[in-house]
């Protein structure tokens, strides 16, 4: 059996419901917003992906390997800045299994219901999963979910169930197979602009398992962005903490 995988960099990136962020695809929540995060948290810390992550990215790839899952010359590669442009991907590379390893289900939400006839338009970094399984390109999906995240609710489809939630520990209880076709996304408004270097590094170490000498599958490519060292970003965050204590005090002292 060929099996297809899709692995979402913010499955490694943790976040809290606490930290109420929000997001939206666009260049605003890709770049702008995150220098107000540095600035509110430390968050080379709480994002550190030694203690919260489930696995390093670098170790990601040999880890299913090791399992059993087989990567050869014949497993495609594709990667892009948004989850939307899996579906493509996945729809010219159909397989019966889709595992996809995402802080979110991406099998479309409140908004999405009722759904209308599938274009390019309608597909999004929420729903492509769902456009699949509509499409009849995939039969079973098994969205593994990061540690730090909630178990989801998952609303049913056609009468049934089509959403399969693991963790990445139970993962391994699956049936190795043969990789038809891997996607990467990047989704820089989910993931902090440090973590992007480990984007790159496992889409090479992916081209180096497969020997893929020819150009992966992409659309937009990625978002090139600058992250602040560790330094600056406590930096970041430091003074603003210092702003929010001058802020308080001169309004206690106005009482």
């Amino acid at each position: 059996m060929k099996i297809n995988i899709s692995i979402d960099l913010d499955f490694f990136h943790r976040e809290l419901q606490s930290w109420d962020w929000g997001h939206a695809e666009g260049d605003i929540f890709a770049n702008s917003a995150w220098l107000a995060r540095y600035c509110a948290l430390d968050l080379y810390k709480e994002t550190d992906i030694l203690t919260y992550a489930d696995i390093l990215p670098t170790k990601f790839l040999s880890k299913l390997k090791r399992l059993g899952y087989i990567f050869n010359h014949n497993t495609k590669i594709g990667y892009d800045v948004s989850h939307r442009y899996a579906y493509n991907f996945f729809r010219e590379y159909p397989a019966e299994v889709l595992y996809n390893f995402d802080a979110h289900h991406d099998f479309g939400y409140a908004c999405d219901y009722p759904y209308a006839d599938i274009d390019n338009t309608q597909i999004s970094c929420g729903n492509w999963v769902r456009c699949l399984h509509t499409k009849h390109l995939i039969d079973r999906y098994y969205h593994i979910a990061p540690k730090h995240a909630h178990k989801c609710q998952f609303i049913e489809f056609n009468g049934a169930t089509t959403v399969n939630w693991e963790t990445f520990l139970r993962f391994g209880i699956h049936c190795p197979s043969e990789i038809n076709a891997i996607f990467f996304a990047q989704s820089p408004e989910w993931v902090a602009p440090h973590f992007d270097s480990y984007f790159k590094k496992i889409i090479a170490q992916c081209k180096i398992m497969c020997n893929y000498k020819q150009d992966c599958y992409t659309i937009q490519g990625l978002v090139v962005r600058k992250p602040p060292t560790r330094k600056e970003a406590l930096n970041l965050h430091q003074s603003n903490k210092d702003m929010i204590k001058r802020i308080q005090n001169n309004m206690m002292s106005t009482k």
